[in-house]
């Protein structure tokens, strides 16, 4: 068997460096596309649901970040829970 020379085996670290930078950007620009796609089908809102059911939501919970105006256009009285006394 023959020998293999000590400089075809020694590393190389500048084609390793720029083979992970490669590596790690098409990695990310990926995983970005990945994530804005499962995004795109998500329905976020109760007139998305309507327009994609073609039905009307009769009800919604909210996240907490929505503003009142969004939750009063729902049909939602405010926060339930029992009744306030006097």
């Amino acid at each position: 068997s023959r020998a293999i020379g000590y400089d075809r085996i020694q590393p190389k670290p500048i084609v390793n460096a720029v083979a992970g930078a490669v590596l790690g950007l098409l990695f990310g620009i990926g995983l970005v596309l990945l994530l804005t796609w499962m995004e795109s089908d998500l329905l976020r809102t109760p007139a998305a649901v309507e327009r994609a059911l073609a039905i009307p939501v009769l009800g919604a919970i909210s996240g907490g970040s929505e503003s009142k105006e969004t939750a009063a256009s729902v049909g939602q009285p405010g926060r339930m829970g029992a009744p306030k006394t006097a």
